[in-house]
């Protein structure tokens, strides 16, 4: 993911922003450039790139794995959720991280079988929408 962000993604949707050259992308509003591939798996390596992906996009990711169980959050850049702490999902399955939404088992298994579908290289983008009763 940190790849097709660095090196597709924001450039091709952005490019008077995001620029690709000799493995580097610059961000041209923030004058910060960051490598385009992290071939470090270890877990610090993994922190950096996920910081570095919460300080070059705007959206919120969580990043799912698949178990037998189903699939569980491994990680997150989470700045604007809406009405829970994304560190209270971290490690969970999806019907436990959406366990106070109201009829979220009836949506579950198609949940499930959705992220179940989903290849490599193939990103879908997925909008959730919350509507937030204010006092008067």
């Amino acid at each position: 993911m940190y790849s097709y962000l660095m090196t597709r993604n924001l450039p091709e949707r952005y490019p008077t922003v995001f620029s690709v050259s000799e493995g580097k992308m610059h961000n041209s509003i923030t004058g910060k450039t960051f490598p385009t591939t992290t071939s470090d798996t270890s877990d610090a390596a993994a922190a950096a790139a996920l910081r570095v992906l919460g300080e070059t996009v705007e959206e919120d990711l969580f990043f799912l794995t698949q178990e037998a169980a189903g699939h569980r959050c491994v990680a997150f850049i989470c700045c604007f959720p809406s009405g829970f702490d994304p560190a209270q999902k971290l490690g969970l399955g999806l019907a436990a991280i959406h366990e106070p939404v109201p009829s979220y088992e009836k949506i579950g298994p198609s949940m499930e079988r959705f992220f179940g579908k989903l290849e490599v290289g193939k990103p879908v983008c997925r909008l959730n929408v919350s509507f937030v009763q204010c006092a008067s």
